[in-house]
């Protein structure tokens, strides 16, 4: 499975827009909160993390999407220097 240029352009926006959050813990506290609109999950996301991004994102049926690229590239794409697991955005 690969990334369709539709959610590259989605998470690109959402980037310059200011509505992207990075982190697995920013993520948790922003589904803990209601405030999560979707999350993206590199394909090498620990397995404990995904789980509970998984619990709490079905509790306010948020869209969780598994990406296929790794946490090196999708901090890549979001033009940051370090390796990025997890991103959300805001309701």
């Amino acid at each position: 499975m690969t990334i369709t240029v539709s959610q590259i352009n989605e998470i690109k926006k959402l980037l310059d827009t200011g509505k992207l959050t990075l982190g697995a813990t920013e993520a948790i506290k922003m589904l803990r909160a209601k405030k999560a609109a979707k999350i993206w999950v590199s394909k090498n996301v620990r397995q404990d993390l995904l789980e509970d991004i998984r619990h709490y994102a079905g509790l306010d049926n948020v869209e969780v999407i598994e990406l296929p690229q790794s946490n090196e590239e999708l901090g890549t794409l979001c033009r940051k220097p370090f390796s990025v697991s997890v991103i959300s955005s805001s309701k």
